[in-house]
């Protein structure tokens, strides 16, 4: 039995997809599993070990994988050549997404007709959806949602050298690391809390010698944690904003608590196990299973969830889910 699935991005969306594996390799004993993936993702997936073998999306590795004769076809992303790729390589059976005329998306059967109209009908995915991400993608590759974890493993190498370089930035075993990702991706807008926020955080915990703050970020979040730091100083360890992939799991691997927007460093938290406080806004908070281990904060706006780029309203969302609230959310955890 050879299976195929076609996932690109994003990141977080790649990794909430991995719990899609072991169900797989449950149902099929014995069977074979390729992923066609962007460059991008393959961080994300290098280590997996329910993966056999990865490929790296081009034209002429999709042209390639026509002859493969897969005989299951899982296609879980929108992005038009991963469709058309869905669409040309052979298979016995296909499922999830295909490519309809013009733009649009279609399914390749009945398990996925209700994740083709949560793409379009925002009634059905703002407010009457209930089922997560997992249950959809389950439903849409025809088997069960049991509750079946992410599945990541930050690379060994990166871990220890990330260990060290911590440790040598002040990083005690013995205390509660709280990791505080201070920005998100720029698709939509209401994933980020007002900069006086994280600081008001900031100085309520570091005020606790059992507690060690760690601030998180990528590139674009640089400037915004320099100001940060400015106005915290030595409250907090800078973890940089220039890590790797796998670098920066392996901090997150270090945190025992999280507190996060609906990011990559939220599927990060869930992935690795670790106690996520997260804030939502623009996106939909019913499609994130949390597994009994985080705490989800909401906006009291009538327009969230809204999966807008841009807000009209300077992110109210975002100002409503205030600096106490997200304490007291933490210290449930403490």
């Amino acid at each position: 039995m050879k299976i195929l699935i076609i996932k690109f991005a994003a990141l977080g969306d790649v990794l909430r997809t991995t719990p899609l594996l072991t169900a797989l390799k449950r149902r099929y004993r014995g069977c074979s599993i390729d992923w066609l993936t962007h460059k991008g993702s393959l961080d994300i997936l290098k280590n997996n070990r329910l993966i056999d073998r990865i490929y790296t999306y081009s034209k002429e590795t999709a042209a390639r994988l026509r002859s493969k004769n897969y005989d299951i076809l899982i296609s879980l992303d929108k992005d038009r050549a991963a469709l058309q790729a869905a669409g040309r390589i052979g298979a016995k059976v296909k499922k999830g997404f295909t490519a309809a005329a013009g733009a649009a998306i279609a399914a390749f059967d009945k398990d996925s007709r209700y994740a083709c109209r949560l793409g379009v009908d925002d009634d059905l995915k703002f407010r009457k959806n209930k089922k997560t991400y997992q249950q959809i993608s389950f439903e849409q590759a025809g088997v069960v949602y049991k509750g079946q974890s992410y599945i990541y493993e930050p690379d060994a190498t990166d871990k220890r050298s990330v260990e060290r370089r911590l440790a040598g930035l002040g990083l005690k075993k013995a205390s509660t690391k709280i990791g505080i990702t201070t920005g998100a991706g720029s698709g939509f807008c209401g994933k980020s809390l007002p900069e006086d926020y994280y600081i008001r955080i900031i100085e309520r915990f570091s005020e606790n010698a059992d507690m060690q703050i760690l601030l998180l970020g990528g590139p674009k979040e640089a400037s915004r944690n320099r100001r940060m730091l400015k106005a915290v100083g030595p409250k907090v360890i800078d973890t940089g904003c220039d890590n790797s992939i796998s670098e920066y799991a392996a901090i997150v691997g270090l945190c025992d608590i999280v507190l996060t927007g609906d990011t990559l460093t939220m599927h990060l938290g869930i992935a690795l196990k670790k106690q996520v406080v997260v804030f939502f806004g623009s996106t939909a908070q019913q499609e994130i299973d949390l597994y009994g281990r985080g705490i989800k904060l909401l906006p009291r706006v009538r327009c969230s969830p809204c999966y807008r780029k841009r807000c009209s309203i300077g992110e109210r969302c975002m100002r409503e889910i205030t600096p106490k609230r997200i304490i007291r959310a933490i210290e449930r955890f403490i």
